[in-house]
């Protein structure tokens, strides 16, 4: 399940997403938790720009729990300096999904989502491990779940049973017998 499944945001500025539908039908996307009062997001906001044009493919969603008619005129006065999507939080999904999740504490903090809609880094935007983080999943495909039956499975190669353990990220470790990789498969992979 994605970490957007229960995430609902009202978009103040860009096109709105349905962000748990869009990471379920595999895009990568930025959310980063920022507000109007907070002197560290405000710095952020040229560089999350720059990164937004660099990886167009990529939706970066400024995620603010301030009202929309607080948050809205800084938004409107920042204009292009502030070029990516912006939401406010609506019932606090989206901190509740992520920020109280994975313990973050402070903002801002930025959460990578991969195309297979997992958490695929999360930190303060000016960190180096966030452009990689942007790369790693720029580059990454969509790893689809096994959808064969035990008889589909045993009617492949060896080579490509362990094809879809490794695009899952699971090792073939320990299987003697095709049979062995089938189960796997169907284990970890469904």
């Amino acid at each position: 399940m994605s970490a957007l499944a229960n995430v609902q945001l009202d978009f103040i500025k860009g096109e709105a997403l349905d962000v748990a539908a869009e990471s379920a039908k595999g895009t990568p996307m930025v959310l980063e938790f920022w507000a109007t009062w907070c002197p560290p997001c405000r710095q952020t906001i040229p560089h999350l720009t720059q990164l937004q044009k660099k990886y167009p493919d990529i939706p970066f969603i400024g995620v603010t729990n301030e009202s929309k008619s607080v948050a809205a005129p800084f938004v409107s006065q920042q204009g292009a300096q502030m070029d990516y999507r912006v939401a406010a939080d609506v019932n606090n999904s989206a901190n509740i999904a992520l920020m109280q999740k994975f313990g973050a504490k402070g903002i801002p903090t930025a959460f990578v989502i991969d195309r297979n809609g997992k958490v695929s880094w999360n930190g303060h935007p000016a960190d180096v491990g966030f452009e990689s983080a942007l790369a790693a999943v720029q580059a990454q495909r969509k790893v689809e779940k096994n959808t064969k039956s035990k008889d589909e499975l045993m009617s492949m190669s060896v080579k490509e049973l362990k094809a879809i353990l490794a695009d899952h990220k699971i090792s073939a470790a320990g299987c003697v017998e095709k049979a062995d990789l089938v189960e796997r498969v169907l284990d970890h992979c469904s």
